[in-house]
């Protein structure tokens, strides 16, 4: 297949781009001289980038877009929950501005990148991902100058999780998209973030790629690329039992010497139930409208030997505490249109795998910062990417194929 010059600038736009959004130290450390306001520069470059990009395929992207009206809708509203609870509440609305604009501008760029008929945009960003997989891997056992190893990841090996699913997801929806089955090169992607978040010692990031992984492994090699799945939406209902278990039955002796014994840590899991309990007690004295944006940061600061953090490390509860449960009810909403959009996929492959990494998604955001800290860069462009994936999974039963052709 000849590459076009189009392609070509397609992979440079979407590696330039992606690069200034995800992680801008691996920039600052690896690239000589690479400082702040290089960043700020190129993050300004990334959003123009994404302007252009959308002008080019305006007619792609506002059918996608369309599509994903109901969606984009939903997310809106809990913005406006979000910032009508800090207007009469935590007073920091200016707060909102900025993560706001980079979430905006994010999903903006990943819908340009999936409605555009060309893949290599797509490739460009995935590209970013896997090489960030493995620097992370290769530092595990030889520290790059500038990356302290196990010292320099165990401040942000969380992070990492967080931010690099989203690399997954590029992979998959290019093996779906290029030759409708899941590559085993994306397999090894996973095993390496497995690997990783094992030597760096971060028991969820660990615990969720190791379950992903292995459901997908089993999937792709053993069962030829299929496997008999309950629907979706019961995926949602096993992660939020699991939050229920976690947060309000773990003075159960079985659970508590369970999880001792399987993941070799006390039920408390490494000190965020004190976090939950304070959110628990905040929720309790306004649980319709919540408190706003960052109003953890007046609350809720322990500083004990685990956590100095102004978040519960649980997205449920963050958002009930920021949004309320007019918020927490929002985003379920949200969440079951996209398990709903994925059922309905024709691709039913695309559909499992797909399925099995939001899962992992879904049980990870019992346990992390996913919704307030700025971390909205992680969580909803996430969202979004999903939902322009089976934006083509619609009612009249067309082929999910109809984005790309």
């Amino acid at each position: 297949m000849k590459l076009k010059r189009q392609d070509i600038v397609f992979f440079v736009l979407g590696v330039l781009s992606i690069a200034t959004y995800v992680w801008p130290y691996y920039m600052t450390v690896l690239i000589p001289g690479f400082n702040g306001i290089m960043i700020m520069v190129f993050r300004y470059m990334s959003y123009l980038i994404t302007v252009m990009t959308a002008i080019i395929c305006r007619k792609e992207l506002f059918a996608l877009l369309k599509k994903s009206l109901v969606f984009i809708v939903l997310c809106l509203a809990l913005y406006i929950a979000l910032l009508l609870s800090t207007v009469f509440h935590s007073g920091k609305q200016a707060e909102l501005i900025e993560p706001f604009i980079k979430v905006f501008f994010f999903s903006l760029l990943l819908a340009v990148a999936t409605a555009n008929k060309s893949s290599y945009m797509l490739k460009g960003m995935a590209f970013v991902y896997n090489a960030i997989i493995v620097i992370s891997l290769i530092n595990a056992f030889v520290p790059f100058p500038g990356l302290s190893g196990v010292e320099y990841f165990a401040t942000t090996k969380n992070v990492y999780f967080r931010f690099i699913f989203l690399g997954i997801m590029l992979d998959a929806y290019l093996d779906y998209r290029e030759a409708e089955k899941l590559r085993i090169r994306t397999l090894v992607f996973l095993g390496m973030i497995v690997v990783t978040t094992l030597l760096f010692r971060s028991s969820t990031g660990f615990a969720v790629s190791f379950v992903s992984f292995a459901l997908l492994l089993i999937k792709t090699v053993f069962m030829k690329g299929e496997m008999k799945m309950a629907k979706s939406w019961l995926f949602l209902l096993i992660a939020v039992a699991i939050g229920i278990l976690v947060v309000f039955l773990r003075q159960i002796s079985f659970y508590a010497d369970f999880i001792e014994s399987v993941f070799g840590k006390d039920a408390s899991f490494t000190g965020r139930v004190d976090l939950w309990d304070q959110a628990l007690k905040l929720i309790a004295k306004n649980p319709v409208f919540g408190y706003g944006h960052l109003s953890m940061d007046g609350y809720i600061i322990f500083g004990n030997e685990h956590w100095m953090s102004a978040s519960c490390h649980n997205l449920y509860l963050d958002i009930m505490v920021e949004a309320g449960i007019i918020g927490l009810v929002i985003f379920f909403i949200m969440l079951l249109i996209l398990l709903r959009n994925i059922d309905r996929c024709e691709y039913s492959s695309m559909a499992q795998t797909f399925s099995i990494l939001f899962f992992a998604c879904l049980i990870a955001f019992n346990f992390e910062v996913y919704f307030n800290l700025g971390q909205y860069i992680y969580t909803f462009p996430m969202l979004f990417f999903l939902s322009f994936c089976f934006a083509g999974s619609p009612r009249r039963h067309r082929k999910l194929r109809i984005i790309w052709k």
